[in-house]
């Protein structure tokens, strides 16, 4: 039986067993429902149950059904009795081009004791999909929202970078939400991507900004000079002239991060007759789980001043004509994935903030940085849950605290809302191994080569056949000029698309000319419109600085 929902309300399948409750499914009708479908769309899907001490997977599909569903509850009954409900989960079957994956996100209940079940009722529901990129049709190609990535890599060509506006603006608006109840501004981490086009669209919302270099001022003030105000200044080496810069845009805030720097940005807001709002950047020596290239948060890392030195540093520059004590702030590393760290960082500083006030010393404000982590793979994410998990851990720690939190968010912005497009030139074996190369290289996306770093890969319009285990890299005369090493894909022919996820952030403005290559082109998605946010390089472009 099947019964039918509206959009966006899930699935509930309904089908009998012949034998135990360790016998194999029969064949089962199944409706995916999702957001952007039109109606309804049918397919048949073979459920295969197994032993039911282990979680259910999807072993064959004829098409891929939906980028998500999860099981979020299981009903069993026999005939004419009334049936027993088992809440587990939730349990996740991901469709990647075809390829089905059961992840199970908690202890699977256990049902290996119900013996004679004849009827199993599923009910599955739609979780809302961490990426904007998905198949609209079953057998179609990958769309980034409402627009075809065969389109665009047609239009634009390939290498090329496709961001969704719509996601971002969503991410955005999840932090205001959640921090809704206090005064807040969610400064940006430009660094991340620092593209014009979304600088702009993120300073239409509300959004401040955080730079780490004069020239992503200059960025701001190209895209939003509006917002000028709403920039704070981070970084551990700030030159005088990036500090002048500053000092007369007229910045909200310097988060200074050392002794000997706020002694420079005295003397320059002295010599300039501006007055600097500042705040130190404090090391609360807090672990957080990251990779150690961008953990910030002890004691051996060159970010921040010691936190127990703050009190002294703050009261000797009390009554400063050309500085103002307006904050504090703290970053304790990046792409940290629980919010304890956070929570943790923040007592301290609320502890901090207190001695100070004691001392006569009242601050305005409290930047509790960055660095909440995304899902690289493909797991269950929900952002919303998150980020009010995130808020609640900071503002259980600043309770009492009734002054502005500054917070500054990027990779969670707008990593998941980015891919980066690619077309495969050759596949290849070596001995053992297959080797799928593409047009992009380390020199677009250096993340793989330099963090060892996960990006899920997709196909754009995908194939039937056998999955198998090969390398995806690129041209670049490097060993390291890979995407991923042994990953298990549906066939790939040369000259098939396929899209690199999760390339948003520290992607483009990692990206360089190495091998004498040409940057890729940007494209952002707005509904169903596209448009060139940045062209491609050309070789004029690469050999314009250049003298002979």
């Amino acid at each position: 039986m099947i019964e039918p929902l509206g959009e966006g309300e899930g699935l509930v399948v309904e089908t009998e067993f012949a034998g135990q409750a360790d016998g194999l499914g029969e064949e089962v009708l199944g409706i995916a429902v999702m957001p952007g479908w039109i109606g309804v769309g049918a397919r048949v899907v073979k459920l295969i149950v197994g032993v039911l001490t282990q979680p259910y997977t999807f072993a064959k599909t004829c098409e891929p059904v939906a980028p998500f569903l999860v099981v979020h509850e299981i009903s069993f009954a026999r005939r004419g009795r009334s049936s027993s409900k088992k809440r587990c989960g939730p349990v996740s079957f991901y469709f990647d081009g075809g390829i089905s994956r059961s992840i199970c996100c908690a202890e699977w209940c256990s049902l290996k004791r119900t013996p004679f079940v004849r009827i199993l009722i599923l009910t599955l529901s739609m979780v809302p999909f961490s990426r904007p990129f998905h198949y609209p049709q079953p057998g179609g190609a990958l769309h980034c929202g409402k627009v075809s990535i065969e389109a665009l890599a047609k239009r634009f060509g390939t290498p090329l970078y496709v961001y969704s506006a719509d996601q971002i603006v969503e991410r955005l608006g999840l932090f205001q939400q959640a921090l809704k109840g206090r005064e807040h501004l969610v400064c940006y981490a430009v660094k991340a991507n620092s593209a014009l086009a979304i600088l702009k669209l993120l300073a239409a919302r509300g959004a401040g900004f955080d730079i780490v270099s004069g020239g992503e001022l200059e960025r701001v003030r190209a895209a939003a000079p509006e917002a000028v105000d709403r920039v704070v200044f981070s970084g551990v080496g700030k030159t005088t002239a990036e500090i002048d810069l500053a000092l007369n845009a007229g910045i909200l805030q310097f988060n200074v991060e050392s002794e000997a720097e706020l002694g420079i940005l005295a003397g320059r807001a002295a010599k300039l007759k501006k007055r600097a709002r500042f705040a130190l950047r404090v090391n609360p020596d807090v672990f957080a789980e990251t990779h150690p290239y961008i953990s910030t948060g002890l004691r051996e890392h060159k970010f921040g001043i010691d936190i127990r030195q703050a009190l002294r540093i703050y009261k000797s520059v009390a009554g400063h004509r050309w500085l103002e004590a307006y904050g504090v702030s703290v970053h304790i590393g990046s792409q940290i994935r629980s919010a304890e760290p956070f929570g943790a960082a923040m007592e301290r500083v609320s502890k901090l903030v207190g001695q100070l006030r004691r001392e006569g010393i009242v601050l305005k404000a409290i930047d509790a940085g960055g660095g909440l982590g995304i899902d690289y793979h493909g797991g269950v994410f929900d952002a919303a849950a998150k980020v009010a998990e995130y808020a609640t851990a900071v503002g259980r720690a600043l309770d009492g605290f009734e002054g502005r939190l500054l917070l500054e968010p990027g990779r969670f912005l707008v990593a998941q809302a980015g891919a980066l497009v690619a077309r495969v030139l050759q596949v290849k074996r070596n001995g053992k191994k297959t080797f799928v190369i593409t047009d992009a290289a380390m020199n677009d996306l250096i993340r793989p080569a330099l963090y060892q770093a996960h990006h899920e890969i997709m196909p754009v319009r995908p194939r039937k056949g056998r999955v198998r285990a090969v390398d995806v890299v690129g041209p670049v005369c490097e060993t390291g000029d890979f995407f991923a090493r042994d990953r298990e894909l549906r066939p790939i022919e040369p000259g098939d698309l396929v899209v690199l996820l999760d390339a948003g952030a520290y992607g483009m403005a990692q990206s360089s000319n190495y091998n004498t290559r040409m940057r890729p082109a940007e494209v952002l998605v707005e509904g169903a419109k596209a448009r060139l946010i940045r062209r491609r390089e050309t070789m004029a472009d690469l050999l314009a600085p250049e003298m002979i």
